[in-house]
Order: structure tokens, then C-alpha cells, then sequence
């Protein structure tokens, strides 16, 4: 790894400035820097619902998606057909601007305000040679991504919007949306090298990005695959172990082909009972599992920015007060910012590191 990745990927986020996204006017929050070294680099934010602690994730979540650019101050303008889901009711345009632990900062704006010359606002389209659509701004003051339809950028929108069951898991962020599910049924072989399969009616359907992480290990370390991941599959299926006896009190069993050609991944109870299908889990011991190890396997050779959206979905109040003390102890490296409902899980944390939004204001709890 460069030099210059490594910068990158322990860049943290301090400070985002929201102004016109859904349903948030203005709002200002700073992500303090831990205290002493070695202390955990967590926040989080409550509030009741609808007022905008998903919203801040999001933004970050957009904002971190750019903050890779070489550019010491980047401005990025976003032209999206999801303008309606995006930016406040009755406004044009959002702005999202951070400031970051290199004291770089990005301004980034949403909008989809065209010009008379068919641009948007100065900014004119252009074709690269894949076929891409990409709109540059005149003066080279700002770069623009295109996020329309099968064009740059959609995809990324998309899932930001909670359009796809899996977490986001990119360059420097890990996003859990609250819409995240471990999909239910057997990933096919296809799947381990694009997630995609087909469902019963024909149409693309996402495999679990859990599944495929964990199957694609099974079957390197059965020497399977070629791989330059293989030297770490052992130390993955450990640490996938761990974390099923910890929760369920299991650890995975054998591969079993379907009658439809699907793999099945088993798990076997450490009390010797007969072995059964993953799905068979309950939501809440898929959650914790899933969550602790896609944290621990996306991030222990790179640190990122963790957004969590409600980490209590399904889980029990022992588990609510210990999920910030598994973080730190699974992946230590790693900021986190974390929004939830939980009293138990905002208590977890130091009051400095814990902020509760209410009704046109934030106040520190």
C-alpha cells in the first residue's frame, strides 16, 4: 500500500456542515478527536424519529465517497434524478460541506438545475471514451459527477437511499443503512465473482454480501481459488467462528449443493446438535455477526469512517450495551459515527462523544 493510501485511509471526518437535505434546514456537528491516544474515536447521535439523525449519515456517507480526490479542496457537484428524495421540499439544491483530521475540506452540492445552453448552471456535458456521461464546469473550479441512470454515479446515489438490502462498503467508508438485511436464501456460485444472481421471476437480484465473504473463504481455503486473498482465509473463518459462538453458540459446518444448484451454508451448534442452514439464525444473531465481521474484515488492513444506522436493529438490551466496547475491541482502528434510538447504547459512550438532536436544535446530552 502507497504512502498516499495509507493517508487516506485513516483520514477522519471532524466536522460536516448539512444545509436543504430531506427534512434538515441547517445543522452543524464536529466529531471530536479522541482525547488521549488509544481512546476510541466514536460519536453518536440520537434524537427522536424524523428529525434527521439518518440524514447526517447519509451526508457523511456522501462526502466521504469524494474525499479520495487529489485536489486539496475539491467541490463536487452532484446532477441526480433522485433530486425529490434528496433535497429538502421547496429548495434547488443541497450543500454538504467537511472538513476532515488533514484539514482538507470538499464541498459537495445536489441539485439538477439545467441552464439555457442545456448544462447545468455553467456546467456543460461530455462524453468519455467508455461512453460515460460526466458534466465539467467551465472555469475547473469544481468536479462534477453525472448520477443518472446507468451513468457514474447512480449506483452509489442509490444505495445512499437504501436501495439495495447490503451495507455500502467503499474506498473509505462502511455505511450500515437502516434498510440493510442479510437477504435470506443460498448465494450461487456465479455469485462469487459479481454478487449477482437471478431470482425465480428472471429479474437481478443482490446476494448477501456476508454470504459471499464467507463462501468465498470456505472454498479458497479448501484450495478451491488461486488467490492472493487465500493466505487469509484461515485467519477469516477463525474470526467468522468466533463470532458464531459468541452470538449462537455455532460454527460453520460443511457446503451443501441444492436441489436449484445453490450453495447452502451450514452452521453446526458446538453441543454436537445437527447442523443447519445460516438462515436459520435469528435476526438478531444475523445482525451482530454480519455487522462485527464485515467491520473487522473491510477494515483490518484499512482503516475507514464507520456509519452505522441504528446498530440495536433486532438486538437484545445485554447486546445494546456492550456493542460499542465489541467495536472497539474487534477493530480499534476505525472512527465510528453511529446514530440510534438506544438510551443504552447513547450511555455507552462518554458525554462528549454523544449528542442528542431535537426540533430546530442540537443539544449535548
Amino acid at each position: 500500500m502507497s504512502v498516499a493510501m495509507q493517508e487516506t485511509a485513516t483520514t477522519k471526518l471532524r466536522r460536516i456542515s448539512i444545509k436543504d437535505y430531506k427534512g434538515i434546514d441547517h445543522l452543524e456537528l464536529d466529531f471530536p478527536a479522541p482525547d488521549l491516544p488509544g481512546d476510541p474515536d466514536v460519536f453518536v447521535i440520537g434524537s427522536e424519529n424524523g428529525l434527521g439523525k439518518t440524514s447526517v449519515l447519509e451526508c457523511c456517507a456522501l462526502s466521504l465517497k469524494f474525499c479520495n480526490e487529489n485536489n486539496e479542496h475539491p467541490k463536487f457537484r452532484v446532477i441526480t434524478e433522485l433530486i425529490d428524495i434528496l433535497v429538502r421540499a421547496g429548495k434547488s439544491r443541497t450543500i454538504i460541506d467537511s472538513t476532515y483530521s488533514n484539514n482538507k475540506t470538499i464541498s459537495l452540492m445536489i441539485s439538477n438545475q439545467k441552464d439555457s445552453q442545456g448544462g447545468y448552471d455553467g456546467y456543460k456535458p461530455t462524453t468519455t471514451e467508455n461512453g460515460s456521461l460526466i458534466i465539467s464546469y467551465d472555469n475547473g473550479d469544481a468536479s462534477v459527477i453525472e448520477a443518472t441512470k446507468n451513468l457514474r454515479g447512480w449506483d452509489f446515489v442509490r444505495e445512499i437511499c437504501g436501495f439495495s438490502p447490503n451495507p455500502i462498503i467503499d474506498n473509505n467508508l462502511l455505511f450500515f443503512h437502516s434498510y440493510r438485511k442479510v437477504a435470506e436464501g443460498n448465494p450461487r456460485f456465479g455469485t462469487l465473482l459479481n454478487g449477482k444472481q437471478l431470482n425465480g421471476n428472471g429479474a437481478e437480484s443482490l446476494t448477501s454480501v456476508f454470504k459471499r465473504t464467507a463462501l468465498f473463504s470456505m472454498m479458497s481455503n479448501a484450495g478451491l481459488f488461486d488467490s492472493p486473498q487465500n493466505q487469509n482465509t484461515q485467519e477469516t473463518l477463525h474470526k467468522l467462528d468466533d463470532l458464531l459462538e459468541q452470538y449462537a453458540g455455532c460454527r460453520f459446518a460443511k457446503l451443501r449443493q441444492t436441489q436449484n444448484d445453490s450453495i447452502e451454508l451450514r452452521v453446526q451448534p458446538v453441543n454436537g446438535s445437527e447442523a443447519f442452514n445460516f438462515d436459520g439464525l435469528s435476526s438478531g444473531q444475523k445482525e451482530i455477526i454480519t455487522t462485527l465481521f464485515l467491520i473487522w474484515h473491510e477494515t483490518r488492513n484499512h482503516p475507514k469512517v464507520v456509519l452505522i444506522d441504528e446498530p440495536e436493529l433486532h438486538l437484545n438490551s445485554q447486546w445494546h450495551r456492550s456493542f460499542i466496547n465489541s467495536l472497539f475491541k474487534l477493530a480499534p482502528q476505525n472512527q465510528y459515527i453511529i446514530a440510534t434510538h438506544s438510551a443504552t447504547i447513547m450511555d455507552s459512550v462518554n458525554r462528549n462523544r454523544r449528542i442528542l438532536l431535537q426540533k430546530d436544535k442540537e443539544t449535548v446530552q
